[in-house]
């Protein structure tokens, strides 16, 4: 599969899961609508890695490296870097503590991050001529 065919899935996940996740908050279903949009997040995230020849193996791999290499260096904000975490943790805890229950102000909250999240990052790999 080329990168560019890569990246158009990707984006068009990204998007498709905030289209979800706004439909699971209007059938109240919180915990996985927080899922779905941190998983935007993240093929947000990995448009950027493929665009710039980054490789990761994991979640936290990911993480540290969108920290590292593009919030620290001032590309985007450190309020950046701490949503994608906290979101990754939320996400984590929704999935395996079962006793863990967002709430529909969370949830819409992250929703909210989200999209701006997503909306940045697309932004950035456009304006850089990425896309």
């Amino acid at each position: 599969m080329n990168e560019e065919f890569k990246i158009e899935v990707l984006i068009k996940k990204s998007l498709k899961e905030l289209q979800t996740a706004e439909l699971l908050i209007q059938n109240d279903l919180f915990n996985a609508a927080v899922s779905r949009t941190y998983y935007a997040m993240f093929y947000a995230v990995q448009v950027l890695f493929i665009e710039e020849k980054i490789v990761t193996s994991s979640h936290h791999g990911m993480i540290t490296i969108f920290s590292k290499q593009f919030v620290k260096t001032g590309i985007f904000s450190g309020e950046m870097g701490k949503q994608i975490n906290k979101i990754f943790e939320m996400r984590q805890s929704s999935d395996y503590n079962f006793d863990f229950e967002i709430t529909f102000d969370t949830a819409i909250n992250t929703l909210t991050t989200g999209k701006k999240f997503v909306e940045t990052l697309f932004t950035y790999v456009k304006n850089k001529n990425l896309l």
